[in-house]
Order: structure tokens, then sequence, then C-alpha cells
């Protein structure tokens, strides 16, 4: 049984919730490869389980002869299902919440979430109510959890001027559209006015 004492039937969710060996892991992967886009009783994929757990064990070990590096689960599993990150479980927690609530660093795979869905840094922990980068500040100050909470502040910053950009343009849009409509209102009125005469 995973931590929280629920029974989880599907194994890929179950390696995720513990640090399984990386040969068992890669066999659940290998076998029932379908169940990482699958949610179980909580309304949690795979990455849910895994951004709770601390996992030490590789998927993917490095071949000598390999320049890539290897994949941690969180990596793989975002390899496997790329939207998984956007998707809330049944509290309205995405795996971004869960991977900071639990202690995970930048490094550690907070950095890889934030890549793989931005928007989510603007979203508070619908639990705790905080944003992100409040949540890692809560935590333990460790320079791993420090560099999170840094790392979400600046995401955060880019996004409010990506937003401020698109209100701006949205206003602009809205202003040419109420003269527009003034407009259209004047011509209105001067050609019922003509029609009078």
């Amino acid at each position: 049984k995973p931590p929280g004492g629920t029974t989880v039937p599907y194994p890929i969710h179950a390696c995720a919730s513990i640090d399984c060996p990386t040969p068992v892991l890669q066999l659940a992967l290998l076998s029932f490869a379908q169940e990482a886009f699958e949610t179980d009783a909580s309304g949690e994929l795979p990455l849910h389980k895994a951004c709770v757990t601390d996992h030490v064990a590789f998927v993917i070990t490095k071949d000598a002869d390999s320049p890539f590096s290897p994949l941690n689960i969180i990596q793989t599993l975002l390899y496997i299902d790329p939207l998984a990150p956007m998707f809330p479980n049944k509290k309205g927690q995405f795996p971004l919440h869960l991977a900071i609530a639990g202690d995970m660093d930048w490094e550690g795979g907070v950095g890889d979430l934030v890549a793989a869905a931005p928007d989510i840094v603007s979203l508070p922990d619908p639990v705790t109510k905080l944003y992100p980068f409040m949540l890692a500040a809560t935590k333990n100050c460790d320079d791993g959890i420090k560099q999170s909470a840094m790392r979400l502040i600046e995401n955060l910053e880019e996004l409010i001027e990506v937003l401020n950009k698109q209100g701006e343009e949205a206003e602009r849009k809205a202003e040419l559209a109420w003269k527009t409509r003034d407009e259209k209102e004047r011509i209105l009125a001067d050609e019922a006015a003509v029609k009078k005469w």
C-alpha cells in the first residue's frame, strides 16, 4: 500500500507512490504503459503520486556511451504523458502543488513541472490557498527549496508580463469596438433623423 493507506490497483501508480527499484518501474512502464494516462480512485495520475514521494531511483540508467543524462521518475512520466501536469486531482491540486507541498526542490522535479505547465504557477493550491511560490517559501529553507521559490517567482513575473500584454491588447480591441459601436449608433441616429424630414 502507498502512503495514505489507500489500495492502488495500478502498478505504475503503485511504483510512483513508493521509491521502487528501477527495474520494477521499467517493467511496469513496459507492461502497463496505458495506465500512465489513467486516474485512480482519488483522481490522480501516476505523476500526482510521484510528486509526493521522495524518489532516489532513476528510471533510465545512463549508458557509458550515451551523452544523455538519466531521467528521474518525474521526467519519465512527463515524457510518457506531457499533459499530465495540467490535470488536477479530485481536490483540485495540480502535480506542481503536490510536489512543492512534498518538499520537492527545483532540480528534483519542480523545474520540470513548471517547464511542462508554466501557467500552473499562477494558480493557488486549493487546499492551502497559497500560490506555488508562497507554498515553496513556507517549506524548510534548504537551498533547493529557496531556489524553487525564487524560480517560481521569476516564472510568475514572466506570466504576469504576458497576461498584462494580452490585457492591454484586449483593452485596445474593446476601445475600438466601443468606438465602432458609437460610430454606428451615430450613423443610425443620423439616418433616422433624415428619414423624419
